[in-house]
């Protein structure tokens, strides 16, 4: 018959030697960053073989990504004297489409590698010689100089051309470039008067936090309208590896640029058709406090706004200017 009594008897010095190593354990794991940790659990979890398939894909990646990098090159290389020798040079050009295409790819695979001085020499030069900018090059390039951090050669470019100004693809890195220079005195208005004309903008503006998701859903993006969100992600999403370690900053930034002051908007009361949302917008009442600095009786005055939206504000607790 079994003991249960010796069945419960603990085994002090295995107690005490499990317990040493579980405070030292704790110590060493207390200079651990949180990388470090995140690479020891998944030792943990997973073993070695986790770690060694993990390094074997990543490089397996990388030479796949070097190989088309190669490939690209040796295209270009190989039709530049044609391509500078043709007339006319540019895109208009049909059969010089395929180099300038290459070229452009290139150029963008240099970017996303990191290689921004290489991307840019490439796009600067399909830029010079294109005169309606087929192939959007001034956007990549505006994207390479916030990426790079050289404000006065954005500026510089910016100016360099009358329609450049007013196409708020060129006005969104513009505006972040500045805002990133400590500049965002210069460029308010510019922000406050696309907030006016872009839907959704303001909402977008007043978020915690920036719409990491939908700047990268943009980057797969084939076709969007000018002067939308859409266009205005997809703006984003060409600068996207600065804006992840400084967006908590740009949005702070942007949020004392329009004087939002991160109250109940006039969404959240459920009780507004979107006409009548609009209608409010355009007279700047974005906040259940700007309709309170209003009387009753104006209120009444705005379009769209009769006794029963008036019922409905007071039932929410909307109190009205005396």
């Amino acid at each position: 018959m079994t003991d249960k009594k010796k069945d419960n008897i603990v085994d002090f010095s295995n107690y005490l030697a499990e317990k040493d190593f579980e405070e030292i354990l704790k110590k060493e794991l207390a200079d651990f960053s949180d990388e470090e940790l995140d690479d020891l659990y998944d030792d943990l979890a997973f073993g070695q073989a986790f770690e060694e398939e993990w390094q074997e894909e990543e490089a397996k990646v990388s030479r796949e990504n070097l190989q088309i990098l190669k490939e690209l090159e040796e295209k270009e290389a190989a039709g530049r004297d044609a391509w500078l020798a043709s007339s006319p040079v540019g895109w208009i050009n049909l059969r010089e489409r395929p180099y300038l295409s290459n070229k452009m790819e290139l150029a963008l695979v240099y970017k996303q590698n990191g290689l921004y001085q290489k991307a840019l020499d490439h796009l600067l030069e399909i830029n010079q010689v294109e005169e309606n900018d087929g192939l959007g090059t001034r956007y990549e390039i505006m994207a390479v100089y916030v990426l790079m951090s050289r404000h006065e050669d954005l500026e510089a470019f910016y100016f360099s051309n009358d329609y450049h100004q007013g196409d708020l693809m060129m006005d969104i890195p513009y505006m972040i470039s500045n805002i990133l220079a400590g500049k965002e005195d210069s460029v308010k208005d510019m922000l406050a008067d696309w907030v006016d004309r872009v839907d959704g903008l303001f909402e977008c503006c007043n978020r915690s936090g920036m719409s990491m998701g939908d700047i990268m859903e943009a980057r797969s993006l084939a076709y969007y309208q000018a002067n939308t969100m859409s266009a205005v992600y997809v703006s984003l999403s060409t600068f996207l590896a600065i804006l992840i370690p400084s967006s908590h900053y740009i949005m702070a930034t942007i949020k004392e640029m329009l004087g939002i002051n991160e109250g109940p908007l006039i969404d959240d009361l459920d009780i507004f058709s979107s006409t009548q949302l609009m209608t409010l917008t355009s007279l700047g009442i974005r906040y259940i406090s700007d309709i309170e600095d209003w009387s009753e009786a104006e209120f009444l005055g705005i379009p769209k706004i009769g006794p029963a939206t008036i019922k409905k504000l007071k039932e929410k607790g909307v109190v009205f200017h005396p």
